[in-house]
Order: structure tokens, then C-alpha cells, then sequence
């Protein structure tokens, strides 16, 4: 029998999730991306024995470095020291350097980074092994929402691109993003391949009983949190209230926007919270509400219909891939909050609607987003890669 396959995947974890408080650095704690998609697949790849699986992390979150097993994943954290506000101007180089010593001793057979617009995913496509990416946020896409001065935007750009021009496959979510990568290379090998789910949201019982609408995500002008806002001063019930879960920098003026709107009292900004008190919020919640202005594939999407809630969503880039709209959720044009508000007057005057159209999006990801079918999909992906590398026998 031939050895297990060797994957290496550079990629985000929360240490906070893996290690004691004192080996992280007080500003970290609790700062942390969740990174649900690589928990999720990794914790899958790793219960199959033909894969030996594990990831390097590159975090300012430790001091040194440390290596655990968690959940069953063999996961090295590795402490960097340059500031994330001069990414992207030294190109990752240092980050490359750190990841190419730490992979040294493991010798993978393959490398798979996550995000083409940053560190871990431009850090994998330079390895001397062969390499996939997965396609996070599209830089091209999202740069102009995020009010980046011109020339760090196009720096964040040509390093994307270039990492799509130098991997050798690229894992896309949803259509928006492979037709993007296929722009970049047109001969690119592209899988379109769904993140996992997790099942701590399947155990979710909605009550439908409140009139509460819930908007998970960064406090960012991409999310179009003040169309939402301007939503529900449309909406008819007067009891109907928005629940904000996230941080961000627009939060100060999203919560003057919404006193100016006459909503201080029908608001509800929680900030970032840990995912058990983000599950509860949910199952409180009559629907999610995700009014984008462009986002390539929002993981909180998959969470609330595990949860079993229906899910309004513009029609922004990989979002129409993920809402299936009328039956498990609406889909609206960007920037329309009073179609926003027609969609939540409704779910809110029929709670039964709401649970039905939740129940056909939970059975959706039950099977979409299997985290072992999503697992499988990226073994034969990572196959192919390996068998038209030159002079491959494996």
C-alpha cells in the first residue's frame, strides 16, 4: 500500500481555539478569525487515511513557535513579527521564507493555500511544490468598497494575479469566482467546490417566535450594513428589529446613521462574538439578512440555513450561488432597501413561511456542504494536479 498522500495547507486557525491564553499575545486574544472553511475541511481530510494533513498557520497571535494537535489536526503555528499594515508592500516575502523552512521537514506532496488576495494563498503558490488556492475575496472585485488608496490597491491586485497565473489549480465556491479566475488565466484548472459546513449549526432550533432579523459580518461599506439600516425604516411592523453581529470601522458611524434614521431603539450593534452566542442570536432570528454590495462567497450564508433560517441576500456577486431565491431565501438588487424591506415584512408576518423556506435550506447544505463530500472533491482535485505535473507517477 502506498503512503498517504501529503498535504500542507497554509492557512488561518485561531490559536485562541488551540492554545492556553498565556501563549497568546494579550492584544489577540479573542481577535481572531473563526476561519469556519479550514476547520471544517481540514477536520475532514484528516479522518482519511489515505491523507496525512498539516497546517502551518502564520500568526502574529504567538510568540514562538508550537506545534499541537487539535481536533484531530496536526496544526504548526508560526510567529511573525512584521506588521500586517505593510502587507502587502513586502510581497509576503518574509512569510514565504518562514513557510518554506517549516514545510522543509514535512515534504508535502501538495500545498494548498486559502485566499488568492493574501498572505496564504501568494506564500503557496510560490512553494517548490505543486500547489492549489482557494478563492476568497477577489481584490479586483471588492478593492473599491474598501476605500484603498491607489496605490496599495494596485499592489494587492498584481500580487492576486499573479498568484492565479503561477498556481496550479485554484478551488472557486461559486461561478462569480471561477469565471473571474478564468479572466486572469484562461487556462487555468478551476474546480468549483463549496466550503464545508460546520455541525455545531445543524443543532439550531429556530423559534420563529421573534421578530428579530439578524445581519452577521464585518461593519464594512462591502457589506451594506447602511442599506440595511435604511431597510428596516421601510418595514412595516414597528416591532421588527436588526441584530448586528461584527465589528468593524464603520460601526460609529452606523450607529449615528442609525440615529438619525429614528431606529436607536430597533437596533442592536453586538459586536464580535464567539460562535455559541452567534448560534443562539440565530436561533432567535427570523431570517438573516446579507445586503452586500458585492461578496464571493459569504460562509454566513451556509451557517444560517444549517441553522435552518431563511436568508435575504442581494444579488452581489457569488451570493445568487448560494440563495436559492423564493425557496430557501430572496434575492435583491444591490442597494435596494425598499425590496429589502418588502422581503422582511413578509417573513416577519408569516413565521411559518420562514421556518418552511429555512427547513429547504437546511436539507440544501445538509448535503451541498457536507464537510466528507467537500473533502472528497478536494482529493480529486488534488489528484488531478498531481498527475499532469511533468514526469508524474504517482
Amino acid at each position: 500500500m502506498s503512503r498517504p498522500l501529503r498535504i500542507a495547507f497554509v492557512c488561518p486557525y485561531p490559536a485562541g481555539a488551540v492554545l492556553p491564553p498565556g501563549d497568546i499575545r494579550p492584544r489577540y486574544r479573542g481577535r481572531e478569525h473563526a476561519a469556519p472553511w479550514v476547520r471544517a475541511l481540514s477536520g475532514a481530510l484528516a479522518r482519511r487515511p489515505e491523507v496525512e494533513l498539516r497546517l502551518f498557520v502564520d500568526t502574529r497571535s504567538v510568540r514562538q513557535r508550537h506545534r499541537v494537535t487539535h481536533e484531530g489536526v496536526d496544526i504548526t503555528f508560526l510567529p511573525r513579527w512584521e506588521p500586517y499594515r505593510l502587507d502587502p508592500y513586502h510581497g509576503h516575502w518574509p512569510a514565504t521564507l518562514r513557510v518554506r523552512r517549516a514545510l522543509a521537514d514535512f515534504q508535502p506532496d501538495l500545498v494548498q493555500g486559502f485566499g488568492t488576495e493574501g498572505a496564504h494563498g501568494v506564500v503557496a503558490a510560490r512553494m517548490p511544490w505543486p500547489n492549489v488556492v482557494f478563492i476568497q475575496g477577489i481584490v479586483e472585485a471588492c478593492a473599491q468598497h474598501h476605500g484603498f488608496p491607489l496605490h496599495r490597491r494596485a499592489v494587492l491586485q498584481a500580487l492576486e494575479r499573479r498568484t492565479v497565473r503561477r498556481t496550479n489549480g485554484l478551488i472557486a465556491e461559486t461561478c462569480f469566482a471561477r469565471d473571474w479566475a478564468l479572466r486572469v488565466k484562461p487556462e487555468a484548472l478551476v474546480r468549483i467546490i463549496p466550503h464545508g459546513s460546520n455541525p455545531e449549526f445543524f443543532a439550531a432550533r429556530p423559534a420563529f417566535a421573534e421578530k428579530r432579523i439578524a445581519v452577521v459580518g464585518s461593519l464594512f461599506p462591502l457589506k451594506g450594513v447602511d442599506t440595511a439600516l435604511r431597510a428596516l425604516v421601510g418595514a412595516a411592523d414597528p416591532d421588527t428589529r436588526l441584530i448586528f453581529i461584527g465589528q468593524g470601522y464603520e460601526r460609529e458611524n452606523l450607529v449615528r446613521l442609525a440615529g438619525e434614521l429614528g431606529l436607536a431603539n430597533r437596533v442592536d450593534f453586538l459586536g464580535q462574538l464567539p460562535r455559541a452566542d452567534i448560534i443562539r442570536e440565530l436561533e432567535r432570528a427570523r431570517a438573516l439578512l446579507i445586503a452586500s454590495r458585492v461578496d464571493t462567497s459569504p460562509n454566513v450564508i451556509t451557517e444560517a440555513h444549517a441553522c435552518g433560517l431563511p436568508v435575504i441576500g442581494t444579488a452581489a456577486g457569488g451570493i445568487p450561488d448560494m440563495i436559492e431565491d423564493g425557496r430557501d431565501g430572496y434575492l435583491v438588487p444591490v442597494d435596494d432597501h425598499a425590496a429589502l424591506a418588502q422581503h422582511i415584512d413578509r417573513l416577519i408576518a408569516e413565521p411559518a413561511l420562514a421556518r418552511h423556506m429555512g427547513q429547504a435550506g437546511r436539507e440544501k447544505v445538509r448535503v451541498l456542504n457536507d464537510p466528507d463530500r467537500i473533502a472528497a472533491l478536494h482529493l480529486d482535485l488534488y489528484r488531478t494536479v498531481l498527475e499532469r505535473r511533468p514526469g508524474a507517477t504517482r
